[in-house]
Formats: C-alpha cells, structure tokens, sequence
C-alpha cells in the first residue's frame, strides 16, 4: 500500500466541533478507491473479532425463516 500523507493527517482543531469537521471534510474528499479501502479494512477487523459470526446465529437464522 502506498503511503501518501494526506490533507485529514496535518494537526487537527482543538475543539470536538471543529475536529468533527475536519473528519468530515476529510471523508468527503476521499476517492471511491480509498472509501473501499476503509470498508474492506473495517470488514477484515469485524472478521477478526468475531463480530460477524456473532451476527449470524442459529436463533436469528430461525427468526428469519431459514433452516439452521
């Protein structure tokens, strides 16, 4: 992966406001490609924590009408 510092990296505001909008900013100026990234890295990290199996039980496959 290519490291390329970016706008979002430089020393954020001090107040809470203010760094909600520079996270903002920083999220809309994104290309397609790395909003990609950050969701293929947030679903590696769901995976690794068992927070995806923890989704899918036999109870809730159940509730939905399928078999189990």
């Amino acid at each position: 992966m290519n490291r390329t510092t970016t706008r979002s990296e430089q020393e954020w505001p001090v107040s809470w406001k203010a760094a909600q909008r520079a996270q903002v900013r920083s999220m809309a100026e994104s290309t397609p490609a790395q909003r990609l990234d950050w969701l293929e890295h947030a679903l590696r990290l769901a995976l690794a924590s068992g927070a995806l199996s923890r989704a899918e039980t036999a109870s809730r496959r159940r509730r939905r009408g399928l078999k189990t």
